[in-house]
């Protein structure tokens, strides 16, 4: 059972935030010096529910906070504002932000936050504090981007990557939740809950073999510890190694083959059956893709074909004909693979994922993702992008005559979704999306874009650059265009 989840919600932001504000506040900030000793000095034990509690009977009011902020602003855009009183300003908008988190809007605190980052854009603590913010309102995706940034900006600081590992762990991020816990569990090799959630990572991430060495040099520690986790713990370890060795064995049984482009293993006898399709396929696949994107990754990206089993014990959805986790895609080996248009489809949705993550650097929405891998997929199966799955036809023309098509933002959380048929809506949506965006600014504009997120840029401020309009324009014009179309 995985241990991240037995702890309820509450206790889990808790932990997180007692973290965030015991390191973001452990050194003199400038909201100290502003207010000196009138200003309320943050514990190493305060939670965001106790400074706001405390705040309470403090001096200083949030009108002073207001007129404060105020006259900076004012300085920010006449272009007066120092750098040392840029500082101030981003301190006194954290703190007004944590003090005011029970009764403020979620957008205004968010513009708060987000305002202290623009003015401390060198700063980790700030962007830490943001991520605590939006992890208190379970806006995970962008908690992990918040930690993430933090830890680019500081990389030894090791609370950013183990808070942006423990949150990409919790909306299934697993090849960020494997980066960002690898750098802080080396270090702390005594840390057994940190090594639980790394190596449980790295299995969920089919990473079988890391997850097995992760774990057995955390147990072999145990003799020699002073530091004995908990029994639980420890049994929790053990169940995980076990079927870690479980999969690491099943490859020893596999047959695997390698060229200057792939890493493909093939369970028990299927290479007999599918092995030359498999290669034929593929290297049509490479160029097909990394020419569309632009992008040639000059790797090997490694496939998988794993019994039914073995794939379903994976933790995949069972709706998933395949799936990717960063340059590893895994194949359930079913009938339909024998068929080498299918297969090839299958194998072109796939890698496109692999390309683009490594084009955007794995900064890309989840909606974009799918749906420029349906793009590719469709293009190949049935010789053009303008037609869709069979069985999709009917659901999406119930969606456009009911006018329930998703936003797009709502699609991320429907990617997740344990009902199959939510998932569908989400594809579908997404697939709609970029074939408007190709309608109206062709295909090389799905390239630009990933090209704009790979350098750290939000969605909004990648379309802007490249199609003229932000994320919230796409969402509304997408749908309007279906209607239209239809």
């Amino acid at each position: 059972m995985n241990r991240n989840f037995r702890c309820s919600k509450s206790l889990i932001v808790l932990i997180i935030l007692f973290f965030s504000l015991s390191t973001a506040y452990s050194q003199n900030t400038i909201p100290v010096r502003l207010f000196k000793e009138d200003f309320i000095h943050v514990k190493s034990s305060a939670t965001i529910f106790g400074l706001a509690l405390e705040a309470k009977g403090s001096k200083p009011s949030l009108s002073d906070y207001d007129k404060l902020i105020d006259i900076f602003e004012t300085k920010s855009r006449s272009g007066d504002l120092s750098p040392s009183e840029s500082h101030d300003y981003a301190a006194l908008l954290t703190t007004k932000a944590i003090l005011t988190l029970e009764t403020a809007q979620y957008d205004e605190l968010e513009t708060m936050f987000s305002r202290a980052c623009e003015l401390l854009p060198e700063d980790h603590k700030v962007f830490m504090l943001k991520g605590d913010f939006y992890l208190f309102y379970e806006n995970n995706d962008k908690a992990v981007n918040a930690y993430i940034q933090a830890a680019k900006l500081n990389p030894e600081y090791e609370m950013a990557h183990i808070k942006a590992g423990i949150t990409a762990l919790k909306t299934a991020q697993y090849a960020r939740a494997t980066e960002s816990f690898a750098f802080p569990q080396q270090n702390n090799a005594e840390d057994f809950l940190l090594a639980y959630w790394h190596a449980y990572a790295r299995y969920k991430n089919h990473d079988f073999e890391r997850a097995q060495d992760i774990l057995e040099y955390s147990l072999n520690l145990l003799e020699y510890s002073m530091q004995r986790p908990d029994d639980e713990l420890i049994d929790d370890m053990r169940e995980l190694l076990s079927k870690a060795k479980t999969y690491v064995s099943g490859d020893e049984d596999a047959s695997i083959i390698k060229d200057k482009k792939f890493i493909i293993s093939f369970a028990g006898t299927s290479e007999e059956d599918i092995g030359c399709m498999t290669f034929e396929a593929l290297d049509d696949v490479y160029y097909e893709v990394t020419s569309f994107l632009n992008f040639d990754p000059h790797m090997q990206v490694r496939v998988t074909f794993m019994n039914r089993e073995d794939y379903a014990a994976s933790g995949a959805m069972e709706w998933f004909g395949a799936h990717i986790d960063t340059l590893h895609i895994h194949v359930p080996l079913t009938r339909g693979y024998r068929h080498p248009t299918y297969a090839k489809a299958l194998l072109a949705h796939e890698f496109t994922h692999a390309i683009i993550h490594m084009k955007t650097k794995g900064n890309i929405p989840t909606w974009l993702n799918e749906g420029i891998a349906q793009y590719q997929e469709f293009t190949v199966w049935f010789g053009s992008p303008d037609i869709i799955r069979p069985d999709y036809e009917g659901l999406m023309k119930h969606m456009i005559e009911n006018n329930s098509l998703p936003d797009l933002s709502e699609a991320e959380q429907m990617f997740r979704s344990k009902d199959g048929n939510e998932a569908t809506k989400a594809y579908i949506a997404s697939y709609l999306a970029i074939r408007y965006i190709v309608e109206k600014h062709g295909e090389k504009s799905l390239a630009k874009i990933c090209d704009a997120l790979g350098k750290d840029m939000t969605i909004s401020e990648a379309l802007n650059r490249v199609v003229g309009y932000d994320f919230e324009t796409l969402n509304n014009s997408y749908k309007l265009w279906v209607h239209a179309f239809q």
